[in-house]
C-alpha cells in the first residue's frame, strides 16, 4: 500500500496555482461589469475634448499640475496658430492691414520659448498678438483658416488675450476643452457609473496614428465615432487637398461594415455643431457637396443630409446607429447626451449578461434556482411596443384651420376644449373636458387597479419602466414633435426639458428606488437592547398629480415613474392648455402597461376646466402633488385641508442670477442667455432677475444686446429656418407683458429690445413675444412682483455683495438661483445667504437633476 505525501515545494506551487484561479476569477468577474468604448474619427474631430469632458463629468476634473501643463499647451496653441496664419497670408498673398505689423513676423517665425512654472507668459507675445489680431489682413486670412487647417478655437483664445496673460492666470475647464494636443499612440480613460466600469480608448484620428486602430479593436461593447460636421469645408491637417468630411465618410464606412464590429452598436456624434450653425451662413455646402439640394442655412435640412450620408453607410441590418448633435465643449450639453449613451450601452452590457446567465443555467439542474435567475433576467427584459404619433404633429403639417383669436374655450361649444398650435394657431382638435363625475369614475378604476397593481415585485415594475425607456429613447423624435405641436416650443427645448430629464429619471429610478425603498432597521438606547425597530416603505394608495403646460411630456410622466414604482395608483390632472397631446402620452403608458401584462387603469388622466381640478383635489385621493403658479396652489392647498391630504407644492419662481465682480463673462453668458430664454422664457426655474456687479454691468449689457439680437423667432416645425425662442403657450400674455414693460420703463428702466407681441409673417394670429431686455431695473418696481414666465431678461445693478443678496432675498419668491463667481469659496459663501431651496454656482438647472430635491420656500411653495 502506497502513501502519497505532498512535498514542500509542492505546497507551495499548490498556493500560487490558487492564487492565479482567484486573479483569473476576479479578472473574469470584472469583465461582465466592464464596457469597452473605442472613440474612433478622423484628425480634429474633437475626440480628445470628448475625453476631456468624461474628466470633468465621471471624475475628478483636472489637477493643479495638469492644468501647469496645459498653460503650456495652451501658449504654444497661440504662437503656433498666429504663425500658421502668418505663412498663410503669405501662401494667400493678403497684405497686412497695418504694415508696421510685419515687424512681428521674426517672432512667429521662430520656435516658441519654454514657459517656466509660476511665470507668466513672455510680455512681447501679447503686445505683437494683441496688435496682429486686431489687423484687418490678419482677419480676412483667419475667415480662410478652413482651407489651411487652423484650429476652430483660436478666436476664443486671441479674445481672451488679456487674461491669459495675466500674471496669476491659470487654465480654466474651458481653456482645456479647447486647446490643442494632437494625440498619439492609444489614450485610456477609466470612469465608473455604477454598475459598469468604462474603459474608453482614444487612438489618434490623422492618417499616421490610423495603424494603431486594430490593437484595440477586440472586446468592444460600443464605437463612438465622431465627426466634426463643421469639417465639411476644411482641409486636413496632414492633406490640403483632402476634405475632412469625406475623410471621415470614407472611416466610418470603413469602421461601420467592418468584420471586426459585425454586432457592435455605432454611436455616432456630429460634432461642433455650434460652429457649423455659424459657418453654414457664409460657407455654402453645395460647393463640397453638390448633392445636397437644400438651403445652405437651413441647419434643419444641412444636418439632416449629413446625418443621413452617414446612416446609410450602415449595411447591416441588425446594427443600429446612434446619431447626436454635440458641442464637445458645452459640458451640460455633453452630460445629457452621454447619459442617454450610457443609458443605451449599459442596455447592451445587461442584454450580455443575461446570455451568460442563459448559458449557466443549461448545467444548473436544481429548479429552484433555475426559477430565481430566470425572475433577476426577467426585471431587464424590454417590451417593445408601438404607439402611432399623430399626424398633425409631423414637421410641416399643412392642414388645420387657421384661428382668427386662438383660445381655449369656444362660447358657441360649451364643456370643451378647442386645442390649436400656439405656435402658429392651426386648429388640432376639439376634446371633451372632464367633470367631476369623470373624477369619480377614474378614481374608481384606478383604486381597483391600485389592488392588485401592490402586489407586483419590484422587477415586474423595473420590466415596465425598462420598456418605457426603451420606446421614449427610440421615439424621442415623436415625443418632441407632439410636445411642440401642442406648446409651441422648440424641439431643441423638448430634447433637453421632454427627453432627456425624464430619461434620467427612469434610468435613476431603476438603479436607485429599490435601495431607496429598502426596510431600514434601527437600534434602541442601553435599555431597551432588547427591543428591535424597523421602518417599513408602503404605498400610499391612489395618488393624483396636477401639473402645469410648459412641459406635457415630462411633468406628466416624472410622477407616473415615482407612483407606479413605489405601488401607486394616480390621477394625472394635465392643464387644458395640452389636452391634445395628453391623448398621446396617455396611449404611450397604458400600452406600455398592457403589453408588459398589467391593468392600465392604474394610471388615469383628466383633462377639464378649474372645477375639474377642485374635484380631483376633493376627491379623497392618498397624497397630491401640485405643479402650476402661486394662487391656485393656495386654492389646492385649502381644498386638500377638507381631508388633510398631504400635498407637495411646486409654484412659481422669481430666479436670480448674481454675477459678481470675479465672474467670467464669456462662461457666464450663455448660461444666462439659456436660463432666460429657454422655453421662450417658461420654466419655473427660469432666470428672470440678472444682477451683474457695477464693474461689469456696461460690458455685460453690451454683449448681451449682440446676443439677443440673434435670437430667431418662430416655429420648429412649420418654418425652414432654424428657431431659438419659440410660442407663448397661453393665450393673453402679450398684452399684460407689454403692459408690465410699459409700467417699468414708466417707472425708470429702459427698454432696450423687443417689449412687445411679435406677429409671425406666416401666421399672424399666434402667440409670440418678442425676446425682451429691460435694464436698469430696481427693486421697487412693479415688473418684480409677479413670475413674468416669458423670454424678458430683466437686468439690475449692484455695488457690494451685501447689496446683491439683499435684492435677491427681497421677493417672497424662493425657488431657485445661480451666483456666478471666478472665486469657488466666494459663490458658495453668497450661495448660502439666499433665501431659496435650491442655488446653482457658476451654472443653471443643474439643481434639476433627479437625484437631487427639488422645491421652493415662500410663495414658490414646499415638500420634496
Amino acid at each position: 500500500m502506497g502513501n502519497c505525501v505532498s512535498h514542500k515545494a509542492d505546497n507551495s506551487y499548490s498556493v500560487s496555482n490558487r492564487q492565479i484561479n482567484k486573479l483569473l476569477k476576479e479578472d473574469e468577474k470584472k469583465l461582465k461589469t466592464e464596457v469597452k468604448i473605442l472613440l474612433l474619427g478622423a484628425g480634429e474631430s474633437g475626440k480628445s475634448t470628448i475625453l476631456k469632458q468624461m474628466r470633468l463629468i465621471h471624475a475628478a476634473g483636472f489637477t493643479g499640475t495638469e492644468r501647469e501643463t496645459y498653460r503650456s499647451i495652451v501658449f504654444t496653441n497661440i504662437t503656433e496658430s498666429m504663425s500658421l496664419i502668418l505663412e498663410s497670408m503669405e501662401y494667400f498673398k493678403i497684405p497686412f492691414g497695418d504694415s508696421e505689423n510685419m515687424q512681428y513676423l521674426p517672432l512667429f517665425n521662430s520656435p516658441s520659448p519654454s514657459i517656466i512654472k509660476g511665470h507668466p507668459y513672455p510680455i512681447q507675445y501679447f503686445d505683437s498678438l494683441t496688435k496682429l489680431w486686431a489687423d484687418s489682413g490678419v482677419q480676412s486670412c483667419y475667415e480662410k483658416g478652413h482651407q489651411y487647417a487652423l484650429h476652430d478655437n483660436m478666436s476664443y483664445f486671441y479674445e481672451s488675450l488679456e487674461r491669459l496673460f495675466s500674471q496669476t492666470y491659470i487654465p480654466t475647464d474651458q481653456d482645456i476643452l479647447r486647446c490643442r494636443l494632437k494625440t498619439t499612440g492609444i489614450v485610456e480613460t477609466l470612469f465608473q457609473l455604477s454598475p459598469l466600469t468604462y474603459r474608453m480608448f482614444d487612438v489618434g484620428g490623422q492618417r499616421s496614428e490610423r495603424k494603431k486602430w486594430i490593437h484595440c479593436f477586440e472586446d468592444v461593447t460600443a464605437v463612438l465615432f465622431v465627426v466634426a460636421i463643421s469639417g465639411y469645408d476644411q482641409c486636413l491637417v496632414e492633406d490640403k487637398d483632402a476634405n475632412q468630411m469625406q475623410e471621415a465618410l470614407m472611416l466610418f464606412n470603413s469602421i461601420c461594415n467592418s468584420q471586426w464590429f459585425v454586432k457592435t452598436s455605432m454611436i455616432l456624434f456630429l460634432n461642433k455643431i455650434d460652429i457649423f450653425r455659424e459657418k453654414i451662413k457664409n460657407s455654402s455646402v453645395k460647393k463640397y457637396f453638390p448633392d445636397y439640394t437644400g438651403p445652405d442655412e437651413d441647419l434643419k435640412q444641412t444636418t439632416h443630409y449629413f446625418k443621413r450620408r452617414f446612416q446609410r453607410l450602415n449595411r447591416s441590418n441588425i446594427k443600429e446607429i446612434y446619431p447626436h448633435f454635440t458641442n464637445a465643449t458645452d459640458t451640460n450639453l455633453l452630460r445629457h447626451i452621454m447619459r442617454s449613451v450610457t443609458d443605451m450601452i449599459e442596455n447592451l452590457s445587461l442584454s450580455k449578461f443575461e446570455l451568460r446567465l442563459d448559458q449557466v443555467i443549461a448545467i444548473i439542474v436544481v429548479v429552484s434556482l433555475i426559477i430565481i435567475i430566470k425572475s433577476l433576467s426577467f426585471r431587464n427584459e424590454v417590451v417593445k411596443f408601438v404607439v402611432g404619433v399623430p399626424i398633425e404633429a409631423k414637421p410641416g403639417w399643412k392642414g388645420g384651420k387657421i384661428l382668427d383669436k386662438p383660445c381655449l374655450k369656444d362660447a358657441s361649444n360649451p364643456g370643451y376644449i378647442t386645442c390649436y398650435d400656439p405656435a402658429t394657431g392651426q386648429l388640432l382638435d376639439t376634446i371633451r373636458a372632464h367633470t367631476k363625475d369623470d373624477v369619480k369614475e377614474a378614481l374608481k378604476k384606478a383604486r381597483d387597479a391600485q389592488q392588485i397593481w401592490v402586489k407586483t415585485t419590484f422587477s415586474e415594475r423595473k420590466r415596465v419602466l425598462y420598456s418605457l425607456l426603451n420606446f421614449i429613447i427610440k421615439n424621442q423624435e415623436e415625443i418632441c414633435w407632439v410636445s411642440s405641436r401642442d406648446t409651441g416650443k422648440t424641439l431643441v427645448d423638448g430634447k433637453f426639458g421632454e427627453i432627456l430629464v425624464t430619461c434620467e429619471k427612469i434610468r435613476w429610478i431603476i438603479k436607485h428606488g429599490e435601495k431607496a425603498l429598502a426596510t431600514e432597521y434601527r437600534g434602541s438606547s442601553p435599555v431597551l437592547l432588547h427591543k428591535l425597530a424597523k421602518i417599513e416603505y408602503q404605498p400610499l394608495g391612489v395618488v393624483t398629480a396636477l401639473v402645469s403646460w410648459n412641459y406635457p411630456f415630462h411633468n406628466v410622466f416624472g410622477p407616473i415613474i415615482s407612483s407606479l414604482f413605489v405601488g401607486n395608483g394616480i390621477l394625472i390632472k394635465s392643464s387644458e392648455q395640452v389636452a391634445w397631446s395628453m391623448q398621446y402620452y396617455s396611449r404611450i403608458i397604458k400600452t406600455c402597461l398592457m403589453e408588459c401584462g398589467h391593468d392600465p387603469d392604474i394610471v388615469q388622466f383628466l383633462c377639464g376646466f378649474p372645477e375639474c381640478g377642485e374635484a380631483v383635489v376633493r376627491s379623497g385621493v392618498d397624497g397630491i402633488t401640485f405643479i402650476g403658479s402661486c394662487e391656485v396652489g393656495k386654492q389646492v392647498m385649502k381644498a386638500a385641508s377638507d381631508n388633510l391630504t398631504p400635498c407637495i407644492l411646486e409654484l412659481g419662481g422669481k430666479d436670480c442670477a448674481i454675477i459678481r465682480h470675479d465672474a467670467n463673462l464669456s462662461q457666464a453668458l450663455p448660461i444666462i442667455m439659456r436660463g432666460t430664454f429657454q422655453n421662450a422664457g417658461q420654466n419655473c426655474v427660469g432666470l428672470e432677475r440678472i444682477l451683474i456687479h457695477e464693474s461689469l454691468y456696461d460690458e455685460f449689457v453690451l454683449k448681451v444686446t449682440e446676443q439677443i439680437k440673434k435670437l430667431k423667432v418662430g416655429s420648429s416645425l412649420n418654418d425652414d429656418d432654424v428657431v431659438d425662442v419659440g410660442a407663448m403657450t397661453m393665450s393673453g400674455q402679450g398684452e399684460r407683458l407689454q403692459n408690465l414693460i410699459q409700467a417699468s420703463v414708466s417707472e425708470g428702466a429702459k427698454l432696450v429690445l423687443g417689449g412687445r407681441p411679435f406677429t409671425h409673417p406666416k401666421y399672424p394670429t399666434a402667440q409670440y413675444f418678442e425676446p425682451t431686455l429691460l435694464i436698469d431695473v430696481t427693486s421697487h418696481m412693479t415688473i418684480l412682483k409677479q413670475e413674468l414666465f416669458a423670454p424678458i431678461m430683466i437686468v439690475m445693478k449692484f455695488s457690494t455683495d451685501e447689496e446683491a443678496i439683499e435684492i435677491c432675498n427681497s421677493s417672497p419668491f424662493g425657488l431657485g438661483n445661480s451666483v456666478f463667481s471666478g472665486d469657488q469659496n466666494k459663490g458658495e459663501w453668497m450661495a448660502r445667504r439666499l433665501r431659496c431651496g435650491m442655488v446653482n454656482v457658476n451654472d443653471f438647472g443643474a439643481t434639476y437633476l433627479c437625484n437631487l430635491p427639488f422645491g421652493g420656500v415662500g410663495i414658490s411653495g414646499f415638500g420634496r
